[in-house]
C-alpha cells in the first residue's frame, strides 16, 4: 500500500481538539497577567476580593465564548474573505461585533458582582465612560486574538496547499511509472513468449528456464506496482531477472558484467529506473549479428552515487534501432522528483561505447527527504 508523503495538517478551529487547549490557555494567561495590577486598583477603590474574582472569572469565560464563536465564523468563511484587504475588513467587523457582545456581558457581570474596577469614583458618575472603556478594551483584545488566529489559519492553508501539490506530484509520478510498466510489459512479453514458443520443441530445458525467469520478472514487477520506494539492490534484482530472459533469447551474443559494491545495494533508487536503461542498451547495441557487451557499474564517492549502464556500440552499417526516447525521459523525471537538488541522468555516445548514467547525492545524516 502506498504511504502518504506526510501527515495531513489538521485545520485550526473548534473541530481541532488542540484549539480548545490553546483557547483555554490563552484566556487564562491573559487574565492572570492582568489580575495582579488591577487587583491593587480595585482594592484601592474598595472593591471586595470576591467581586474582583467574580469579574475576572466570568469576564474570561465570556471572552472565551465570544472568541470561540468568532473562530467558528472565521473557519466557515470563503477563502476570499480571509486573504488580503478582505481579511482586514473581516477582522475589524467581527472584532467590533464581538466587542459589543463581550462588553455588554461584562457590564452585566459588573452589575451582578458590584466590582466596578479600573475607575475612580468620580468617573463612575459618567454615563458612557464604563461602557466605552470596556468596549475599547474588548475590541483591542479580540482584534489581536483574530490577527493571531488568521496567521495560524493562513499557515495551515499554505501547508495544506503544499501537501496537495506534493500529493499531486506523487500521483503523477506513479502514473508515469504505470505508463512505463504498460509500455514494458506488452513489448517484452511479446518477444519473451515468442522465444518460449521457439524453444519448446528445439530446447525444452531452456524453454522451462525462460518461463521461470519470466515468472520471476513479472512477480518482481507486481511486488513494486504500488510505487513504493525501492533500493539499488531491488532494481538490480529486477534487472537480473530481465537479463536472464534476454540471455535465453540472445544466448552468447549478450555478455553481461555487473560491478556494484554491496554497500550500494541498500541505497534508495526510484522503482523502474534502471531497467529502461538496460533495455535501451540492448535495443540499440544488439544490432545485426554483432555480440553485445553490457556492463552495469556502480560507485559511491562521499555520498555521490553513480550507476552507469555501458554497452558496446555496433559496427558501422548495422541497422538502426527505432525508439521514441520516452524510457530515458521517464527515468530522468523520476530521478529528479526523488532527488530534486542533485538527481540527473546523462547519455554519452562514444565511438565504441555508450554510457547511460544515473547520478544523485545521498541526503546527509539527520536530513531526511520529504
Amino acid at each position: 500500500m502506498r504511504r502518504p508523503l506526510t501527515r495531513a495538517p489538521q485545520a485550526p478551529g473548534p473541530r481541532n481538539p488542540l484549539f480548545w487547549l490553546v483557547q483555554a490557555g490563552t484566556w487564562l494567561v491573559l487574565h492572570a497577567a492582568l489580575i495582579l495590577p488591577l487587583y491593587g486598583i480595585a482594592t484601592t477603590n474598595g472593591v471586595s476580593t470576591h467581586g474582583i474574582a467574580t469579574d475576572f472569572v466570568l469576564g474570561a469565560l465570556a471572552g472565551f465564548g465570544v472568541s470561540s464563536v468568532m473562530a467558528v465564523l472565521y473557519t466557515g468563511l470563503p477563502v476570499r474573505c480571509t486573504e488580503g484587504a478582505a481579511a482586514v475588513g473581516t477582522v475589524v467587523a467581527a472584532s467590533f461585533l464581538g466587542a459589543v457582545v463581550w462588553a455588554w456581558l461584562q457590564l452585566q457581570i459588573l452589575d451582578f458582582s458590584g466590582a466596578f474596577i479600573f475607575l475612580k469614583p468620580e468617573i463612575l458618575d459618567s454615563t458612557y465612560a464604563q461602557p466605552i472603556i470596556r468596549f475599547t478594551r474588548c475590541f483591542v483584545v479580540l482584534g489581536l486574538w483574530s490577527a493571531i488566529f488568521f496567521v495560524i489559519l493562513l499557515s495551515y492553508r499554505v501547508r495544506e496547499s503544499s501537501l496537495r501539490a506534493m500529493t499531486s506530484a506523487q500521483r503523477a509520478n506513479e502514473a508515469q511509472l504505470q505508463l512505463l510498466r504498460a509500455q514494458l510489459n506488452p513489448h517484452f512479453l511479446f518477444n519473451a513468449l515468442n522465444s518460449v514458443v521457439a524453444l519448446v520443441e528445439a530446447d525444452p530445458a531452456r524453454a522451462k528456464d525462460m518461463v521461470r525467469n519470466l515468472s520471476s520478472l513479472l512477480r518482481s514487477a507486481l511486488c513494486h506496482s504500488d510505487g513504493a520506494p525501492t533500493t539499488v539492490g531491488d532494481e538490480l534484482d529486477f534487472v537480473g531477472a530481465y537479463l536472464n530472459c534476454e540471455r535465453v533469447r540472445y544466448e552468447d551474443r549478450l555478455q553481461v558484467t555487473i560491478s556494484v559494491p554491496e554497500s550500494l545495494r541498500s541505497q534508495p533508487l526510484p522503482s523502474m529506473s534502471l531497467q529502461p536503461l538496460v533495455e535501451n542498451a540492448i535495443k540499440h547495441g544488439m544490432r545485426g549479428r554483432d555480440p553485445l557487451s553490457l556492463r552495469i557499474e556502480g560507485e559511491n564517492e562521499e555520498g555521490q552515487v553513480q550507476i552507469a549502464v555501458v554497452n558496446s556500440r555496433p559496427r558501422e552499417g548495422a541497422p538502426a534501432a527505432e525508439g521514441t526516447g520516452m524510457g530515458l525521459s521517464h527515468v530522468r523525471t523520476r530521478i529528479r522528483m526523488m532527488f530534486p537538488d542533485s538527481g540527473e541522468v546523462s547519455l554519452q555516445l562514444g565511438e565504441e561505447w555508450s554510457t547511460a548514467a544515473i547520478r544523485y547525492r545521498l541526503p546527509r545524516a539527520g536530513k531526511g527527504r520529504s
